[in-house]
């Protein structure tokens, strides 16, 4: 919409935490990059002490950006690709010999049920609402007043990638899981869970709330 170039997405981020860097340290910034330029602007006041940088992304560009210029990653993915992720940032790090702390954050859709097959029976039609708003976005800046319409029908396809990406089940099965996607990649974790699911009733939801604070919590 505002006529940013797509294919310099990649320089214009190592720009922006570049300029956010200086700009954060109360020094005056003087930046020249590939795609943004800021000379003798400073930022006040000053932050009392230092804002940590915490990027996402799907691509292995994004992995290295973060191992070379951002305090931690947020990953959205299952265990077996965030070990994947670790390694590649752990390799990146070497590369360039950096030795600072880095902080992993890794997110999840939670449904805490006593049956995961029940389970998944009751939040799999709010998983499919919320991914497929994502994917709704551009349509619907566009698109005329009414009601929301209602998403299409989850076809098994779809349905297998939303439950693979979903944590379903008891307390035990939740936490085991958190618990094992540390193990494996062989960091420490911040785990967020999302366990908001836009179209649920609300009693339903509170319970969900409730449940993981205290029932998975105290496992983890």
């Amino acid at each position: 919409a505002l006529g940013a170039d797509r294919t310099r997405r990649g320089r214009a981020m190592d720009d922006i935490l570049a300029i956010l860097r200086t700009a954060w340290s109360g020094e005056p910034i003087q930046h020249d990059g590939a795609v943004h330029s800021v000379e003798g602007v400073a930022v006040r006041p000053t932050p009392g002490s230092g804002i940590p940088i915490i990027i996402g992304g799907g691509a292995e560009a994004a992995l290295r950006r973060a191992a070379r210029a951002a305090d931690g990653f947020f990953s959205n993915v299952g265990p077996e690709q965030f070990a994947h992720q670790v390694a590649v940032v752990e390799d990146e790090m070497g590369r360039v010999d950096r030795t600072a702390p880095f902080r992993w954050i890794a997110y999840r859709m939670v449904y805490v049920a006593d049956d995961a097959t029940r389970g998944w029976e009751e939040v799999k039609r709010y998983t499919h609402l919320m991914r497929w708003k994502y994917s709704d976005m551009v349509a619907s800046a566009t698109r005329g007043p009414g009601p929301v319409p209602e998403p299409p029908p989850l076809d098994a396809d779809t349905e297998a990638a939303l439950r693979a990406a979903t944590l379903v089940g008891p307390p035990e099965l939740i936490a085991d899981e958190v618990r094992a996607t540390a193990d494996r990649a062989g960091v420490d974790i911040e785990f967020v869970a999302r366990s908001y699911f836009p179209g649920m009733p609300f009693h339903q939801q509170d319970e969900q709330l409730c449940r993981f604070a205290e029932q998975v919590v105290p496992l983890l």
